[in-house]
């Protein structure tokens, strides 16, 4: 109900004008309240958005419905920059298949030999994931029964075995992956057990029958210092081992290393460094080397 002015004196006239003026003001600001907390909220580092490169001006605890215009293009942009990351898909399928590969490189050698063996035989090339299951069950069997060495020699029983195991591993993680994605709803393919690879489990261990009967699984008896052992003089006469090239300087010191200071020529060797030897030299002029415990007399034209 609007009050009757004409009943008021003329002296209050203005207050009541300035109470109307507040009315019609705060009428405006409930359709429009923000609480300063929220925008600057939306403003910190919080809410995602991009840096400010002056200092916040300190608000009111309201703001007008104007000043809040630029609330929804506020949260819009930092909907744009999501708190979370897209699922990987291939990470999934790692977690399916147990982790992490530790077997990649093997897996990479056996489909490389089964690749290298199907432009042999002038079949297409393609990827062992791409395969009918049939027919790359069917073409294992043939495979098992021709692969060679690339020297042509027969691969020993535990190559061959790694082979198929490593043709197992690529067809579960494809299959795990695939059912990652929601496009595979039947069990997990596995050729150690199914069925359809029965024939290529088969083929694959008469190979190891064939490499076993042909001495094929004989290990290489490992070449020993005695084996090749020349006399020290005739070592470092080599062309080869002359101190003249960073080459020759680098095998010289990697037989005094060894043969000097007793220095395993594995880790030990390749993780020695120059500040491990002291140089000694005694009141005769004789050239001192000491490498922990052992102190060996070194000729110093020949270091």
């Amino acid at each position: 109900m609007q009050p009757q002015l004409e009943n008021f004196p003329s002296h209050t006239l203005s207050s009541v004008s300035k109470h109307l003026k507040h009315s019609t003001s705060r009428r405006r600001r409930i359709g429009g309240p923000c609480n300063s907390s929220l925008k600057l909220a939306l403003q910190n580092s919080y809410a995602r958005i991009s840096k400010k490169t002056g200092p916040m001006k300190a608000s009111n605890s309201t703001c007008y419905s104007s000043e809040c215009e630029s609330v929804p293009e506020i949260l819009d942009s930092a909907r744009e920059k999501s708190k979370y990351r897209d699922i990987d898909t291939d990470i999934l399928a790692k977690i399916e298949a147990g982790g992490e590969n530790r077997s990649l490189k093997t897996d990479l050698w056996a489909r490389r030999h089964y690749l290298e063996w199907r432009k042999f035989e002038g079949l297409p090339q393609i990827d062992i994931e791409e395969l009918p299951l049939p027919e790359f069950a069917e073409s294992l069997v043939k495979f098992f029964c021709m692969v060679k060495k690339r020297n042509g020699d027969l691969f020993p029983s535990d190559s061959l075995k790694a082979m198929f195991r490593a043709f197992t591993r690529i067809l579960q993680l494809h299959y795990k992956r695939l059912a990652v994605l929601g496009s595979y709803n039947d069990p997990i393919v596995d050729a150690s057990k199914d069925a359809l690879f029965e024939k290529a489990r088969l083929a694959c261990i008469e190979a190891m029958k064939h490499s076993l009967a042909h001495g094929a699984n004989q290990k290489k008896r490992k070449r020993t210092v005695e084996d090749h052992c020349l006399p020290e003089q005739e070592i470092l006469q080599h062309p080869d081992n002359q101190p003249s090239t960073p080459q020759g300087l680098s095998r010289r010191i990697c037989y005094y290393a060894i043969h000097k200071f007793n220095i395993n020529g594995d880790m030990e060797l390749y993780n020695t460094t120059d500040v491990e030897f002291q140089r000694i030299l005694n009141e005769e002029g004789k050239v001192f080397w000491q490498y922990g415990t052992a102190i060996r007399i070194l000729v110093s034209e020949h270091c």
